[in-house]
């Protein structure tokens, strides 16, 4: 289901696919897609998100043919990626075709307050435009 969920999938490719749907990857061609939890993606997801992102090109279920993709990622995660990779979780490839530009936030404890955070975040949100790593601190 992931698979569709990114790709899309044709017309009854499997029960309950009534018609034809374009996948996240489709519908935000030519933009930014945000992939929440990037760690917890299966193996054969990695593989799979890999390929579009390195060929631009997707196949959505039960489809025989492929869509062009050029999208954007933004990932994020709570674990760490790196460890992940060591131990063979997490795809090295994937990892470093994601891990252009990294910023690490503090956990947002209740006790801290909503708007104390999202402050921090905003503002450390403007480091995407610097080539370095920013820390969350």
């Amino acid at each position: 289901m992931l698979k569709s969920e990114l790709f899309g999938h044709a017309s009854g490719a499997f029960t309950g696919a009534q018609r034809a749907r374009r996948g996240l990857m489709i519908e935000a061609h030519g933009g930014t897609l945000l992939l929440d939890e990037i760690g917890e993606l299966p193996a054969d997801m990695q593989a799979k998100l890999l390929r579009a992102l390195q060929d631009g090109r997707g196949r959505p279920v039960g489809a025989n043919f492929e869509r062009t993709v050029d999208v954007r990622i933004v990932a994020a995660t709570n674990r760490d990626l790196e460890q992940d990779v060591a131990r063979k979780v997490f795809r090295e490839d994937l990892f470093y075709r994601l891990n252009t530009f990294k910023c690490r936030f503090r956990r947002c404890l209740s006790g801290q307050g909503f708007w104390r955070c999202s402050r921090a975040i905003r503002f450390r949100a403007t480091c995407a435009s610097s080539p370095t790593s920013a820390n969350g601190r």
